[in-house]
């Protein structure tokens, strides 16, 4: 009798268990599909925020696009504008010291920070910026989506931190003079990932 009441608690134990597992599963992913979604366009795509000599490491650069989707369980964004500022390398800076423009066509290394919903969360980039084509351009790589101290002081349990890949492809306007980074056009954007609740580093 006892070991027949002794599987019978085991047993209990084993499904409440795994329900919890799931229902947290639930909290952090949803009902299905990753837990950071965000879709949305760019009316101006990638475009050269300044010029850049042959004599500049980088050359700068920005992108702002309007995204909807979701950050986790809770958090549902329509319309929210999304913007990076970035740099990538010199083409012509890295030509050994050959003067005039850097090759039009390629990839180079991207990086930069930005903003999302305003002051709600800060955004960190690191990928590439490519121009495959004279037709296309694109933007994308790792990006970190980070809950500002008004995000967190709002509901402390919610998720604070996603990371997530960010891709974004388009048109090409035209090429900027002085600069490799070209002028986009209309862009499709994506960022695709999961979140989760970080606590703050302690010393």
């Amino acid at each position: 009798m006892l070991r027949w009441i002794a599987a019978v608690v085991s047993l209990l134990l084993v499904v409440v268990g795994s329900s919890f597992v799931a229902a947290r599963a639930g909290n952090v992913a949803g009902p299905s599909g990753p837990s950071l979604l965000l879709e949305g366009i760019s009316y101006s795509g990638i475009e050269a925020t300044g010029s850049c000599t042959s004599r500049a490491a980088t050359c700068p650069g920005s992108f702002t696009a309007v995204v909807s989707g979701h950050i986790g369980p809770k958090i549902t964004l329509v319309n929210a504008t999304l913007q990076i500022d970035f740099k990538i390398k010199n083409p012509a800076f890295e030509s050994f010291g050959r003067t005039g423009p850097g090759p039009l066509l390629g990839c180079w290394v991207a990086s930069g920070t930005g903003s999302l919903l305003a002051d709600k969360y800060n955004v960190i980039l690191v990928g590439q910026m490519c121009v495959p084509d004279f037709n296309t351009t694109q933007l994308s790589g790792a990006v970190s989506i980070k809950g500002t101290q008004a995000v967190s002081a709002q509901d402390p349990e919610d998720v604070n931190w996603g990371t997530g890949t960010l891709v974004s492809t388009g048109s090409l306007h035209l090429f900027a003079p002085g600069n490799p980074i070209p002028a986009g056009g209309i862009s499709a954007v994506s960022i695709v990932g999961a979140v989760e609740q970080i606590p703050p580093n302690t010393p």
